[in-house]
Order: structure tokens, then C-alpha cells, then sequence
């Protein structure tokens, strides 16, 4: 069974924890807890990386650093974000080492433009033109009109 709890909202959202004595105990004590109830792993985000280095030393779970510096047993960071699937602003603690946003702007720009050409061609009249048509036979209209009338 897994059981998978966000915490981010217990502290308000996606902000650093762990800046005064108190919310540093809190932090140490719900790693504990979940280490008691036997959790294996943790993923600890947005805490000082030095709080996170002592942490580690006194826990048998993996912890797993987002936003917590090097004091994780493990760096994670999400592919949105090592991707740069996102506009700025960025979160602090994550690093954008491609620009696939900026690729899809350029797509949606490629794909609007294309269909503000088409729209114009239809309405100024050359789309489509003789090269995207298909021409009837000389006969074929007439055959074709004599049959149904």
C-alpha cells in the first residue's frame, strides 16, 4: 500500500520550512513519524540545505532533496522543470536546462500563422488554385448533365 500525503499545503504552498528552531523540530518530527510508521523514503522540499544535511544523518529514510540543496541522499527535481516546460517565474530551487517552452511558443505561433495564410488565401481568392483541383474531362459535365435532367 502506498500512501502519498502533500504536505506543501500544511505550510502554506511551495515555501521554505525549517527557517526558525520551531519549524525545524516540526519538520525533524514528522520525518521521524513517517519513519516509525516505516516508511522507507521521504521527499523533503524547500528546506535549508544544512538543516536537511543533519536530518539525513539521523534518519534511516532515503531522504529525496527538492529545493533542499545537497542534503538529501538523492537530488529530484522534476522533468518540467529540468525541461523548462514552463514560463518564468521559476521556482528558486529548480534550474530550466532546456527551453521547451519556448519551443511549443514557437509551434503555436507556426501553427496560428498557418491558419491566419490559409484563411486569407480562401478569402482573397487563391486558395485553392488550378494546381490543388481536379479538372473534369471535356465531356464529363455534359454527359453527366444530360443524365439527370
Amino acid at each position: 500500500m502506498c500512501i502519498r500525503d502533500r504536505k506543501s499545503t500544511w505550510t502554506g504552498g511551495l515555501k521554505a520550512v525549517g527557517k526558525t528552531v520551531d519549524e525545524a523540530l516540526w519538520v525533524y518530527q514528522e520525518i521521524k513519524t513517517l519513519e516509525d510508521a516505516g516508511a522507507y523514503a521521504v521527499e523533503v522540499e524547500v528546506v535549508p540545505e544544512e538543516l536537511l544535511i543533519e536530518i539525513s544523518k539521523r534518519t534511516t529514510l532515503l531522504t529525496s532533496s527538492i529545493g533542499g540543496g545537497k542534503g538529501g541522499d538523492i537530488q529530484f527535481l522534476f522533468a518540467e522543470d529540468i525541461l523548462g516546460n514552463s514560463p518564468p517565474p521559476y521556482p528558486r530551487h529548480s534550474k530550466q536546462y532546456r527551453k521547451i517552452y519556448e519551443l511549443q511558443q514557437a509551434i503555436h505561433n507556426e501553427r496560428v500563422g498557418g491558419f491566419k495564410d490559409f484563411i486569407q488565401d480562401v478569402q482573397g481568392g487563391t486558395f485553392p488554385g488550378p494546381e490543388h483541383v481536379i479538372r473534369a474531362a471535356d465531356t464529363l459535365i455534359g454527359e453527366f448533365l444530360e443524365c439527370i435532367d
